[in-house]
């Protein structure tokens, strides 16, 4: 028996998998951000109630990578938004001098201090605005590639029954896929 599970999970098992590869959006993500003159960048993630969101890991991990042995690190590149008051988002921007940030997407309407902010400096949304919103101006976009990744799980597990792989891999093997950034005809400016 074997099995390909596509996307992400909260643990990782040892399996063959089928996914987005966040390492490498974050780094595209960081480059850009370079390129507009950003090199503070903070990443930020909320959640919705009752829900669950893949990007808080990936967030965390990079935002620790990112700053490892910089002098003038933040102490707080990454923060859950979800539970915070305005007053605590506003001293979380202003205490580590973000001059640009990281999320997963536009947040919701009540997130007014980090609307305001996303407004003055370029942004990165790991995932790109529901129908209907558009891009503040100096904000980039990403579209992952899922369409593919079904097709990918097939041809994988196609593969594995062929070659009569059984059981768990004694190793972990990982085929990870990474997403377009949006067309510079995509971003939108005002």
């Amino acid at each position: 028996m074997c099995w390909v599970k596509i996307g992400h999970s909260i643990l990782q098992p040892r399996l063959h998998e089928v996914g987005r590869d966040y390492h490498t959006d974050l780094s595209v993500a960081c480059e850009w951000l370079a390129q507009q003159g950003c090199h503070r960048p903070g990443f930020a993630c909320y959640r919705e109630r009752d829900k669950l969101t893949i990007f808080s890991r990936p967030l965390l991990e990079f935002s620790v990578t990112y700053y490892h042995g910089k002098s003038d690190a933040p102490t707080l590149p990454y923060r859950d938004l979800s539970d915070l008051q305005a007053p605590a988002i506003r001293a979380w921007l202003s205490g580590n001098r973000f001059d640009s940030l990281i999320l997963p997407d536009l947040p919701p309407a009540r997130y007014k201090t980090i609307h305001a902010f996303i407004q003055q400096v370029p942004t990165v949304l790991l995932s790109p605005p529901d129908s209907g919103r558009k891009l503040p101006p100096r904000h980039l976009s990403f579209i992952a590639p899922y369409q593919t990744a079904g097709e990918a799980a097939v041809n994988m597990m196609h593969r594995l029954l062929r070659n009569k792989e059984v059981g768990i891999p004694p190793r972990e093997h990982r085929l990870l896929m990474s997403s377009d950034r949006w067309t510079t005809e995509a971003l939108i400016a005002s």
